[in-house]
């Protein structure tokens, strides 16, 4: 065989392949709610499976998808590193917005923020949302300059993905406090409904940004190649071995 393999990424096909795993938690997400409606009570295993609960598979997912959308960003910050373009440090900059919410995600970081902030209530009732809004808004107004120049395909995608993920991580948050506050934190099927829509506009927000990103490398490094290089540092070089039917010399 002659010629380096390849593996060759398609954005249309990254998206719709995490949309299928979105699809399917969300069904999971489903079938595990009426199984606990119809228990009467909340199982160890549906618990797995549920947006509203914390640790579990579809937070792990979430967490994942900001994690790539980071990556994404420091891995376009590194190309234009190596150009030595003068905006490589704005990619790294804003690579560290989602992988911190990827850490958030996982660690449930803002939560430590609802006991010091209780008593807000109705949309406040999260109060998480009081000091991470002010941040997100300050560092998007901070990045437009920058986001202005990129191309008109690229920022409108990154737009709709960031847009996405505000309104289910912030408007629809805020929809279920207020929700929370009046009704109570107990099972009803409104409260399914928020916290679905919520969970699902992150996920989609999220891909919508991969997308973005990887049709950007796409036209404006279509033949970025990755080169794997053993460490010689801790290990010395091995002699290849022949390969079956290869002689030795």
């Amino acid at each position: 065989m002659s010629g380096r393999p390849e593996i060759r990424v398609s954005p249309s096909r990254v998206a719709l392949f995490l949309l299928a795993i979105a699809a399917l938690l969300l069904m999971a997400h489903v079938v595990a709610y009426v199984v606990d409606e119809a228990a009467g009570a909340p199982g160890r295993v549906t618990a797995t499976w549920l947006f509203q609960e914390e640790g579990n598979i579809p937070t792990w997912f979430s967490s994942l998808l900001l994690a790539l959308v980071g990556g994404g960003l420091a891995l376009i910050g590194t190309l234009k590193y190596q150009e030595r373009s003068g905006d490589y440090w704005q990619w790294f900059a804003l690579a560290l917005v989602p992988l911190t919410l990827s850490v958030d995600e996982t660690a449930q970081l803002h939560e430590a923020l609802d006991d010091p902030l209780s008593g807000l209530g109705g949309p406040l009732h999260y109060a998480w949302i009081v000091v991470y809004v002010p941040i997100v808004l300050t560092v998007s107004i901070l990045f437009i300059p920058f986001l202005l120049r990129l191309p008109g395909r690229t920022l409108v995608l990154l737009a709709a993905g960031a847009g996405t993920t505000f309104c289910g991580g912030v408007i629809f948050e805020m929809l279920e406090g207020w929700w929370v506050d009046a009704h109570g934190e107990g099972n009803s099927a409104v409260l399914f409904l928020l916290v679905t829509t919520q969970e699902m506009l992150e996920m989609i927000g999220s891909i919508i940004a991969v997308y973005a990103l990887i049709d950007y490398v796409a036209g404006y490094r279509p033949e970025v190649t990755f080169q794997v290089e053993r460490d010689e540092i801790l290990f010395a070089r091995e002699a290849e071995r022949p390969s079956p039917g290869q002689s030795r010399a």
